[in-house]
């Protein structure tokens, strides 16, 4: 039992609604600590960082027409996101010019920094969160958990996603809007799991045009909901209905999100072109994916391949690295959905173009959903826990950088104080997880220590940032080769959940099972080592 469990516990027992209403103000009181430290592209001329991108974006919504959002002045942060993301920052500039019009004047407020609209930033993001994921993210933890002796690890795991520290300190500390894009995915995955289709398509486009990058989820939902329509869940009989009204929903939603836009193909284009900026290369900085860590263990990309080859290259192991899971999601099975999402978006992570040290969040997300799913099954948690504090030592050089040191190791003390399970059953598990937190710890203590020398340094910059990248990406890489076992495992056994046992104690009595039930708890068993 996660020590979170014991400490609610008490609460629970007193009132059943009160450890989800003390868990949503512990939550609001971490964001907004984290949101007290400083943000990226703080004090850093002359283009600052992704918090002034934001503060950009909400003032040139609001002073703009619609059709030169997409236009205006392309050297200073371009609006380079789709038109979701435009709308809310334009919602956020209006409410932004009432409240604090000198810092969102256009072309004379660039780089401004100051309490005021640093508190003002940070309360866009947390009532983002609070509005559109917080109630997407209970809805989901309420799918499981449902018995009223599990009711209070419906808590815990709600908890275990609000406090999730790589998302936590990127949206409040870093500063981004990352938990919109999730909510709405959370929304989507959750009616997809309750088979209303319609609705499930309406969220997953709406995800996809608030940020590009949620269409590491896309091959792997496209899969599960065109095998609901003509694949082993319907018996390989189309099911025109069902397929009519995603098509409706999907083109229509789009129709209406671009609407301001549709009529100008020169608009369209542009904000392709914004969208999905190609010129930007394989990857940005040092991060933990196959491409990268490929470069700098000897084999140079560029030296081998032409720039225009690389997309393709990066389509060709992305589409590879996917089928399993594309499979999987085709078969029906909903238990194994979750999973499949996660290896997608996962498989992205590792091979796909363009990716960046944040894009680790998608999968991490998706894990952390499975991971709510099945909270009680203590290897899964083990393995799944482990992976987020990979993917948060991934983060490392980059919140170090923007000197969000404190912030890091305080949130990873309390998220794994609460919610640490142990590590895996499996001998080579226990193998891969202690070795890599012996290494992740070896690599702090020298980074933060006088123990390498100054001459070393100077001599090696990025030694420690390329160590805690090659760590990374052997753990996470080994991370989806074990999620991709569990969907092989769970596919061919048609597993469904087990209920969950109680995290309170439960009166204990002396009937016996029955053969039956004992057989069949022997067939529903899930060996995860």
């Amino acid at each position: 039992m996660a020590s979170v469990n014991r400490i609610l516990s008490p609460l629970y027992k007193a009132r059943p609604w009160l450890p989800t209403f003390v868990v949503l103000l512990l939550s609001v009181a971490l964001w907004a600590a984290v949101g007290l430290g400083p943000y990226s592209g703080y004090n850093c001329t002359p283009e600052f960082g992704d918090f002034e991108a934001q503060r950009h974006w909400m003032e040139l919504t609001y002073y703009l027409p619609i059709d030169e959002w997409y236009m205006y002045k392309p050297q200073w942060w371009k609006l380079d996101y789709p038109p979701l993301t435009a709308y809310h920052s334009y919602v956020f500039g209006v409410i932004g010019t009432y409240l604090l019009p000198e810092a969102f004047e256009l072309s004379t407020s660039e780089g401004i920094e100051g309490e005021y609209i640093k508190s003002y930033m940070r309360a866009t993001v947390i009532v983002s969160q609070l509005l559109l994921f917080v109630p997407a993210v209970y809805s989901w933890c309420s799918m499981f958990n449902t018995n009223t002796p599990t009711k209070l690890n419906r808590t815990c795991s709600f908890l275990s996603v609000l406090l999730l520290p790589s998302l936590l300190l990127i949206d409040h500390g870093h500063f981004q809007f990352n938990s919109v894009m999730l909510g709405l995915f959370t929304s989507s995955l959750y009616y997809l799991m309750n088979s209303n289709f319609v609705f499930a398509s309406f969220y997953f486009v709406l995800t996809l045009f608030f940020k590009q990058m949620s269409l590491y989820y896309a091959p792997a939902i496209f899969a599960a909901i065109l095998g609901s329509c003509i694949g082993p869940a319907v018996n390989f009989k189309f099911n025109f209905k069902r397929f009519l009204g995603v098509s409706v929903t999907v083109l229509g939603t789009a129709a209406c999100l671009l609407y301001p836009f549709i009529f100008d193909i020169d608009q369209l284009l542009q904000i392709f072109t914004r969208v999905f900026p190609v010129s930007r290369g394989l990857w940005e900085d040092k991060v933990s994916n196959f491409w990268c860590t490929l470069n700098y263990v000897g084999f140079k990309i560029h030296d081998h391949f032409e720039e225009s080859q690389l997309p393709l290259l990066s389509l060709a192991a992305t589409v590879i690295g996917i089928m399993p899971s594309m499979f999987a999601a085709f078969l029906g099975n909903k238990s194994v959905w979750p999973l499949c999402f996660a290896s997608c978006s996962w498989s992205f992570y590792m091979f796909s173009f363009q990716v960046h040290e944040k894009s680790v969040l998608l999968p991490i997300f998706a894990s952390a959903l499975v991971a709510t799913q099945y909270y009680s099954n203590r290897n899964i948690n083990a393995m799944t826990r482990w992976a987020f504090n990979v993917s948060y030592f991934s983060l490392w050089p980059l919140l170090r950088r923007e000197g969000l040191q404190l912030q890091f190791v305080i949130i990873y003390l309390i998220y794994n104080y609460l919610f640490f399970t142990g590590i895996p059953d499996h001998w080579f598990n226990k193998l891969v997880v202690f070795t890599s937190y012996l290494g992740f710890g070896v690599v702090f203590l020298l980074e933060n220590s006088n123990l390498v020398s100054e001459a070393v340094r100077s001599r090696y910059p990025d030694l420690f940032v390329v160590g805690n990248m090659l760590m990374s990406f052997v753990s996470l890489m080994y991370f989806w080769i074990w999620q991709n076992w569990i969907i092989l495992c769970l596919s061919k056994s048609s597993f469904t959940p087990v209920p969950e046992k109680s995290s309170l104690p439960e009166k204990t009595t002396n009937t016996p099972k029955s053969k039956q039930s004992r057989n069949s708890n022997r067939r529903n068993k899930l060996k995860v080592e």
